[in-house]
């Protein structure tokens, strides 16, 4: 906690940079910081005291809660809930289609579109260069105070328990369940469907 008061995230200047592009029907709540280069599809909601860095791209539909931060080139794509006090690194990619294909008697794969987005809960943490897809009809689901390290695949459907730790590496195959407070450590593969109880 005194590191934490004595080395503060770095802060954008409060307001929206001339090169942001804003639809017209989001709503951008106060005190928010908008940097360059920013990209804002239609009907999202801001909360306040949220710093969104160069390059962002945030599709339609997304909701962001309060005192989030999201960092440079970070993707979240379209109907996606982000909470509050929320950190994105970094090249993440929030909403992604999930890895959904079923093949025809000729062998030929076709596209299942996927449609759930994703809920991501309260005081997450979301590394650089991981990805959590979307769901297929449901949402993939990050409950409050998980933390994911950077490099982590999250497939669609999966629902990871508040306060887990998922460290570099994993990957996190479709709709598996975790529970809460569980330690997924480096370069782990869960396999789809499994269920891991609460730590």
């Amino acid at each position: 906690q005194v590191s934490s008061f004595l080395n503060p995230r770095r802060k954008l200047k409060i307001g929206i940079a001339p090169s942001a592009y804003i639809d017209e029907s989001s709503c951008i709540g106060q005190n928010v910081a908008i940097a360059h280069h920013v990209a804002i599809g239609e009907n999202v909601k801001i909360g306040d005291n949220c710093q969104i860095f160069p390059n962002v791209v945030i599709g339609d539909n997304v909701i962001i809660g309060d005192n989030t931060t999201i960092y440079p080139t970070a993707v979240i794509y379209d109907n996606i809930q982000i909470g509050n006090g929320c950190v994105i690194h970094s090249v993440a990619a929030i909403g992604s289609d999930g890895f959904g294909n079923a093949k025809d008697d000729k062998m030929t794969y076709h596209r299942i579109p996927q449609i759930g987005g994703v809920i991501i809960g309260n005081n997450v943490e979301i590394g650089s260069n991981t990805t959590i897809d979307c769901g297929t009809f449901e949402a993939t689901i990050i409950e409050d105070g998980v933390r994911i390290d950077n490099l982590v695949q999250i497939a669609h459907n999966v629902k990871i328990g508040k306060n887990t730790l998922v460290v570099a590496g994993s990957v996190i195959c479709g709709s598996v369940e975790i529970g809460d407070s569980c330690f997924i450590g480096a370069n782990c593969v869960i396999r789809e469907q499994l269920k891991i109880g609460n730590f």
